[in-house]
């Protein structure tokens, strides 16, 4: 692989995986908005971070810090691409925030000097691609106070399942229509053929040439790199900290249940993790589950992992075996109520267009399985939590 980093695909190709315009009023107040929301379903209202001291690892450009810095919190904010620190500052002076910021470390995780501890830490967008990610985490769980909260981000394993068919089928068909740089234009138009119409329906913050480059050229965009809920929140356990919630919130672990009503966070990690298995129809399809579905037994969650290995073997390895769905996923599918059903079907059917190598077929089964182009699976996954040891 060329690109030995996430960084280092960003920088060699001049990419900036997640543009945001702050270019007028509407843009600044529509973005607060979101960022509020986010924060909301976290259980972390924005406000709370006034007079507070907060780290941003990876913070890119600097606007959603901006939003933060707006609601008087003090900053420390590290980005190991220096490229992006120019805009950073200007940002900053345009929005006369720059007495918010406390410092700004042009360094890694790894490389971070500072003890802390901080009230909030926040890493979105990158953490689960590092060689060293446990560690990583580790160390954002260590940099908080008691009672402070953590954010993070992360590629989920079961919910990339449609983002790496997706990047399997347009760089299979650029194999077989030829095309020898799937970067080149002749990439791009064939990537619209494919998929501009399902990516126009979407509530997407970036341009579609933007999610292009950041997913289908991607090959960070891959199984090695993905994580789950069950290794993030064992992780976030063994480091002395409680998960509070999530975005997409999905869990039930706290509805129905009185405040003095204490358990031990291991115990409620446990019944946490009981509720992904009811939700994993969710993972899969990005649609809410049915509420008769069954949980996903162990053997389907194995054989979806599978299949999202068998993906991108295929992807970035010509000559891999096809991936096929098989097996336990296929028959709890079956199970689990009709969207799935159909899911599980036309799934199998656009892989076993593979076989005819051609560009044009692949592009045929793709826009005729009718409700899979209209799912994207819930790939991107936030997680907050408390430092309680």
């Amino acid at each position: 692989m060329a690109d030995e980093s996430l960084l280092g695909y960003y920088q060699a190709h001049t990419i900036n995986p997640v543009p945001i315009a702050l270019d007028d009023d509407r843009a600044w107040r529509v973005h607060c908005a979101k960022r509020a929301n986010l924060y909301r379903h976290l259980g972390v209202p924005v406000g709370l971070v006034r007079g507070r001291r907060v780290v941003e690892f990876g913070c890119n450009s600097g606007e959603n810090a901006l939003v933060l810095a707006a609601q008087g919190a003090r900053l420390t904010l590290v980005e190991p691409h220096a490229e992006v620190l120019p805009r950073l500052h200007e940002l900053f002076d345009r929005f006369g925030l720059h007495d918010r910021v406390d410092a700004v470390a042009n360094t890694d995780i790894a490389g971070f000097a500072d003890p802390g501890p901080f009230d909030v830490v926040l890493a979105e967008g990158f953490l689960n691609c590092l060689d060293d990610r446990d560690a990583a985490l580790a160390k954002l769980c260590g940099l908080l106070r008691a009672g402070g909260v953590g954010v993070v981000s992360f590629d989920d394993r079961y919910g990339h399942l449609l983002e790496v068919v997706r990047q399997l089928l347009y760089r299979a068909a650029c194999r077989f229509a030829g095309i020898e740089d799937p970067r080149a234009q002749s990439g791009l138009s064939l990537a619209e053929r494919l998929f501009a119409e399902e990516f126009a329906a979407l509530a997407a913050s970036r341009p579609f040439c933007a999610w292009w480059e950041d997913v289908l050229n991607n090959p960070f965009v891959a199984a090695r790199y993905f994580w789950s809920y069950a290794q993030v929140v064992d992780l976030v356990d063994r480091a002395g900290c409680a998960v509070l919630s999530t975005s997409p919130r999905w869990s039930l672990v706290d509805h129905y249940r009185w405040y003095k009503a204490l358990e031990p966070t291991r115990a409620r990690h446990e019944r946490l993790l009981a509720d992904w298995s009811r939700a994993f129809g969710f993972f899969l399809t990005g649609r809410p589950p049915a509420a008769e579905a069954p949980a996903a037994t162990l053997e389907a969650v194995a054989g979806a992992a599978q299949l999202v290995e068998q993906v991108s073997a295929y992807t970035w390895a010509p000559g891999a075996p096809r991936p096929r769905v098989a097996g336990a996923l296929a028959a709890w599918c079956a199970r689990a109520g009709a969207d799935l059903a159909r899911f599980a079907e036309e799934l199998a059917t656009v892989l076993e267009a593979l076989e005819s190598a051609d560009a044009e077929a692949l592009v045929a089964a793709w826009h005729g399985a009718g409700f899979l182009r209209g799912l994207w699976g819930a790939p991107y996954h936030y997680v907050s939590f408390e430092r309680t040891a």
